[in-house]
């Protein structure tokens, strides 16, 4: 599958350079995040196809932040969001 997303990376790229020839700068702007997300996404691929690839943020086993323990993050909780009240009048606004 990633030689499909790479086959559409070239092929946006060849009609951002055709938009970009023809000072069509609109739709070169959109052929631009077309062939960044394809060639993203095919390069993604391609770190799950070949897993000797070393792409960063990829999980290696290191820690992200090497100055903070593992185990710190993991029991990291979010805050509850703050509870409301249905009472009131009903004019009265939320805050």
């Amino acid at each position: 599958m990633p030689f499909i997303e790479l086959l559409f990376a070239i092929y946006f790229s060849y009609l951002l350079g055709f938009a970009l020839a023809h000072e069509q700068w609109l739709n070169a702007a959109f052929l631009a995040l077309f062939l960044v997300g394809f060639t993203y996404v095919a390069l993604c691929s391609l770190a799950q196809w070949m897993p000797n690839l070393r792409f960063p943020g990829r999980d290696t086993g290191a820690p992200l932040r090497p100055d903070v323990p593992t185990g710190a993050l993991r029991s990291w909780k979010a805050p509850s969001p703050p509870h409301h009240s249905r009472a009131g009048n009903a004019g009265d606004a939320l805050p």
